[in-house]
């Protein structure tokens, strides 16, 4: 049994064609910029040495890798590559970290702080606490009377030593 289709349904929408369309022209500039951000992002590629290496990785002169880019934006596509390897670094990062691990676990006490310094920060400055007789005694004016007795005597003892 066929289903009823209303009039409104079938209207028909108008054709999109690529003519209605205006796209950026694709140039040969950005291709080679794509190619390069690609090759550079994976980890498991060799990072080159040289303009004349990276020319041969998008298949290219040198010559050419010259034309299309000054050193700055050659600069920029480094710059760009290193944060994008950054960003794919997940699996690199985690192997690294399980060995810290495994290895600060076995008693290991390099590994051990390198790996909380990684994990949890390093330790930049220590902070150390003073204060005036005032501020003492508006913090024991705070406490009831007979903890505020006893803490002073333990800061005395603190302060002594």
């Amino acid at each position: 049994m066929k289903k009823k289709v209303s009039k409104k349904s079938t209207k028909k929408l108008p054709k999109i064609t690529v003519k209605d369309q205006k796209l950026p022209r694709i140039t040969a500039k950005d291709r080679h910029r794509v190619n390069l951000l690609a090759y550079l992002a994976d980890w498991d590629n060799t990072w080159p040495k040289s303009q004349t290496k990276l020319a041969a990785i998008v298949n290219i002169s040198l010559e050419t890798l010259r034309f299309h880019f000054v050193k700055t934006e050659l600069d920029q596509i480094y710059s760009d590559a290193l944060d994008l390897r950054k960003k794919n670094s997940y699996r690199q990062r985690t192997s690294v970290y399980d060995s810290m691990l495994k290895e600060a676990e076995d008693g290991n006490v390099t590994a051990q702080k390198e790996f909380l310094d990684r994990t949890e920060g390093k330790v930049t400055d220590k902070i150390q606490h003073g204060f005036d007789d005032a501020t003492l005694n508006t913090i024991l004016s705070a406490l009831p009377a007979e903890y505020a007795a006893a803490v002073k005597a333990q800061l005395s003892e603190i302060i002594k030593k």
